[in-house]
């Protein structure tokens, strides 16, 4: 009974009515729309509001809407992707300014070294060139 009453409601409502624009953007993108293009947009085809059968109408949503949702993935997944970028980014910097504190120390290390050698040196009366 239900499926019935849907199906006449579907056959009496017949095709609807929609204008479309094809509007390009100033960054160069192809907008299509059911209202007219924004004030910096170009037009770039309108069709006037003629008969669309509810069927392509319907399909037409429907390829939307799922296109909309898979676009709302690829902008999750392309976030996380930059965070992850990020991540990693902050972590290279923090080994860098690691290995660069150790190397300063490990150079503060060779001239203490070479310093003590050098007093060592100069106690047993030997004297190096490279000793100031």
């Amino acid at each position: 009974m239900k499926m019935s009453i849907l199906l006449m409601a579907l056959l009496i409502s017949g095709p609807a009515l929609a204008d479309a624009f094809k509007c390009r953007t100033t960054a160069g993108n192809v907008v299509f729309s059911d209202v007219p293009c924004a004030d910096k947009a170009k037009l770039e085809k309108a069709q006037s509001s003629e008969a669309v059968p509810w069927e392509r109408r319907a399909q037409a949503e429907d390829v939307n809407s799922r296109a909309r949702i898979q676009l709302g993935e690829i902008e999750s997944e392309q976030a996380a992707y930059h965070r992850e970028v990020s991540r990693q980014q902050s972590a290279v910097a923090a080994a860098d300014q690691k290995q660069a504190t150790a190397d300063q120390r490990q150079a503060a290390v060779d001239r203490q070294q070479k310093l003590d050698d050098c007093a060592a040196q100069a106690r047993r009366g030997w004297h190096r060139t490279d000793c100031h």
